[in-house]
């Protein structure tokens, strides 16, 4: 198995690798020829009542028009008249699926049910042509018939089963296509498998939700970028930070330093020109200061303020990511219940 399949569950990958070898590889990518397996079944089928009275014929359905029962269909004998009934007041279970002839295939068996000997209650089916006029001398027993046609079913899905669990997941036209060719071939034996196709159809429906889903998770890249724009923010907020750190410091000192000079200046006029000068000159530097603290503080904001933004994106990637997470994980689960559900 390629993908997805093999990646999360290897073990199925190599139990059906060990099963039989369908791979595209040996069938140069074209699945026609195993297909072809499944699209011709043996029989064809027609729901009949048998004559309970002579357990030789196949009665007709026919349609009253009688002002009392108007089109009300109804079961008479062809070669009896003491048997008739409505066809609503039939049991399902008094039908029985008559096969075509499988010798000549000239339409419809005829039917007779053993009523004296060892097979007795045993129905027989033959050819519909009578024997000396031409019968291909088609004769199988009922039992035996759908013995057959069971083993034919379990086949048909085992080989359905196997078939899809070597495909490539992501190919879900050829999974479809070998699921509808089984399903055609299995709509003409004459057993129910609606749980079968119900089982197949939600395994392909998983597997393609676990492709779609694996698709987005390595297509979408925005997470990895907006962790890489969040680390570089922070760094020039940490630089930012550092500089404003110093020249906080250094507008503190200069602070401190100009108090003591005023109050130098009260406490000595002998040394007022010389205080003034220095008292003039730090004025400048602290004023030079003031404003660079001030730019430098909008250089702060303006950076906290890209880092919140970036931050939040972060957060809301993350937890977008996490949802991918859940609904891959809450997929594969859907698909294994349905892989197991098929197996069991």
């Amino acid at each position: 198995m390629k993908g997805l399949w093999s990646e999360h569950f290897p073990a199925a990958a190599s139990a059906s690798a060990s099963r039989v070898d369908i791979s595209p590889t040996k069938t140069n990518g074209n699945w026609s020829e195993r297909l072809s397996a499944f699209a011709s079944p043996p029989h064809q089928y027609q729901r009949c009542l048998l004559c309970p009275v002579c357990n030789a014929s196949i009665c007709r359905l026919k349609t009253s028009n009688t002002l009392k029962n108007p089109d009300r269909q109804f079961y008479n004998c062809p070669t009896s008249d003491n048997f008739f009934k409505w066809a609503d007041e039939v049991n399902p279970n008094q039908l029985i699926d008559v096969p075509n002839c499988g010798g000549c295939s000239a339409g419809a068996c005829r039917v007779r049910r053993e009523t004296i000997g060892p097979n007795a209650g045993r129905i027989l089916f033959m050819c519909r042509v009578k024997e000396g006029e031409g019968s291909c001398g088609y004769r199988v027993w009922q039992d035996e018939l759908e013995m057959s046609t069971s083993s034919q079913s379990t086949n048909n899905c085992d080989d359905l089963l196997t078939l899809l669990e070597t495909m490539d997941v992501k190919d879900h036209v050829a999974m479809r296509q070998a699921a509808e060719a089984t399903f055609t071939a299995m709509d003409h034996l004459p057993f129910g498998h609606q749980d079968f196709k119900n089982c197949v159809n939600e395994l392909i429906h998983c597997a393609s939700s676990l492709s779609e889903i694996e698709q987005s998770m390595h297509t979408n890249d925005s997470y990895q970028r907006l962790v890489e724009h969040c680390s570089r923010e922070r760094t020039r907020l940490e630089e930012i930070n550092c500089v404003h750190a110093e020249t906080t410091y250094t507008v503190t000192n200069k602070k401190k330093h100009l108090k003591d000079l005023h109050k130098e200046i009260s406490s000595t006029l002998d040394w007022l020109f010389r205080i003034e000068a220095e008292l003039s000159c730090f004025d400048v530097e602290m004023r030079d200061i003031e404003l660079g603290m001030e730019q430098i503080s909008r250089d702060k904001e303006e950076l906290e303020g890209k880092y919140s933004i970036a931050f939040k994106e972060l957060e809301e990637t993350k937890k977008l990511f996490e949802r991918k997470e859940a609904e891959f994980d809450a997929a594969k689960a859907a698909y294994y219940r349905a892989r197991a559900l098929l197996r069991g």
